[in-house]
């Protein structure tokens, strides 16, 4: 089973205080909030971030928001990136679409990698805009070509099922491959699909075993389904080659596809 494109969800700070353990004194606001008064773009930002953590403040998801909004008009562009995935996600704001791509296009234009692979998502999934496949590969390629991961397993995988490009299996798995040395593991299930079928990569059942036990670790569903499924027709010296390759991986933090 093939898992399918993904938006690129980064750091929203809002409205999840595990996203970023940073910790910041009680009498930072304080400070903060003068230089964001003044205009500081950086102080704006953080301001906005501990208002949405509640950290050194009482948590206040609007406060959150219009500090974020102030930096975004300055021409922040992670945060603008940011405001764009709060409309899209509408959890402390209702979901709004138009917003959400408003503030993409707005970080994307300015070379924000994210919003570059986000904006690609809107425009497959017709969200906020006219669904436009052809549009979508292109930011996910400009994304991917600056090494985003999500981005170059998106724009594999329209290369792969051929939506918005001439489909090229070869391409897309140049793509996966880039995306799974990054720890992706919608790519790393992906390519494991190609090298278990020798699907324009020269077949190893064993990487594909490594790359879906890798993939399952790191909690993909559809990795650890496909591994049970295809361990059944694998000898048990494979399956042990691949269980070793894979704990390397891990253990190392480096995926090394021969």
């Amino acid at each position: 089973e093939t898992h399918f494109a993904e938006k690129n969800t980064g750091k929203t700070n809002v409205p999840d205080s595990a996203q970023d353990e940073k910790k910041i004194p009680d009498d930072a606001a304080t400070i903060y909030r003068l230089a964001a008064e003044q205009g500081s773009v950086t102080a704006q930002r953080t301001l906005g971030e501990m208002y949405g953590r509640g950290e050194g403040v009482p948590r206040d998801y609007a406060e959150a928001i219009k500090w974020y909004r102030r930096a975004a008009d300055q021409g922040d562009a992670e945060v603008r990136n940011r405001l764009g995935l709060i409309y899209l996600e509408g959890t402390v704001v209702p979901q709004n679409f138009d917003e959400a791509v408003r503030w993409f296009r707005l970080a994307a234009a300015q070379g924000d990698i994210q919003a570059q692979n986000n904006l690609g998502t809107m425009f497959m999934q017709g969200h906020g805009v006219q669904k436009n496949e052809v549009e979508a590969s292109t930011w996910f390629k400009l994304a991917a070509e600056q090494g985003d991961a999500m981005a170059q397993f998106n724009y594999g995988l329209m290369l792969y099922i051929g939506s918005g490009v001439l489909q090229n299996k070869s391409e897309a798995a140049r793509w996966f491959r880039s995306s799974a040395l990054q720890w992706n593991t919608s790519a790393m299930n992906n390519l494991a699909e190609m090298y278990h079928e020798g699907e324009c990569v020269t077949q190893n059942m064993v990487i594909a075993y490594a790359l879906w036990n890798a993939s399952a670790t790191k909690g993909l569903t559809v990795a650890a389904d496909n591994r049970e499924k295809f361990q059944k027709i694998m000898t048990a010296a494979q399956i042990l080659e691949g269980q070793r390759i894979s704990d390397s991986w891990i253990s190392s933090g480096l995926i090394l596809i021969p």
